[in-house]
């Protein structure tokens, strides 16, 4: 089952990307947080 991600995190992860921090680093400061997800936030 998919955990869904609120609005405000996925907006501080979109920051995060967007500060050019690493999918690594970005992982780090949210826990739980997947690949697949910060991909599919990227592309947004």
């Amino acid at each position: 089952m998919t955990r869904t991600i609120s609005k405000s995190a996925q907006n501080q992860i979109q920051l995060l990307l967007a500060s050019n921090m690493t999918y690594e680093q970005v992982m780090e400061r949210i826990p739980g947080l997947k690949k697949s997800t910060l991909d599919s936030l990227e592309a947004s």
